[in-house]
């Protein structure tokens, strides 16, 4: 993996050599996103997101249908691999809790959840 999957120290840090697109660009770090935020929200759209999302969870159990304006949408609970498969698999906030307004949220369109198997 990159050498800042490892950071300890920076909050925020930059990158010239993304494995992914753009290859320069912002990053908030794992203490961040782990220790010092509430709620992290992962936005998936698209096929190509099914393959990451298959291998990132484990197991998913349904708690009923999703609120709000989305309809037709479904509630889960979701439990990540160990190790993590990909960098967002290694969120895990430490602040979150039991209901909707902390922890890791995953919100991904139907296409999404489709090629992941769902």
């Amino acid at each position: 993996g990159h050498p800042l999957l490892e950071e300890k120290t920076k909050l925020v840090t930059s990158l010239t050599d993304s494995p992914k697109p753009p290859p320069s660009r912002i990053t908030l770090t794992f203490p961040v996103l782990n220790e010092m935020t509430r709620l992290v929200i992962f936005c998936g759209a698209g096929s190509s997101k099914g393959p990451i999302l298959k291998a990132t969870f484990t197991k998913l159990e349904e708690k009923g249908d999703a609120t709000g304006e989305a309809t037709g949408g479904k509630k889960y609970d979701a439990f990540l691999a160990d190790p993590a498969p990909y960098p967002c698999g290694m969120v895990r906030t430490v602040t979150g809790g039991d209901d909707d307004t902390s922890g890791v949220v995953w919100v991904v369109d139907s296409d999404a959840a489709t090629d992941a198997g769902w």
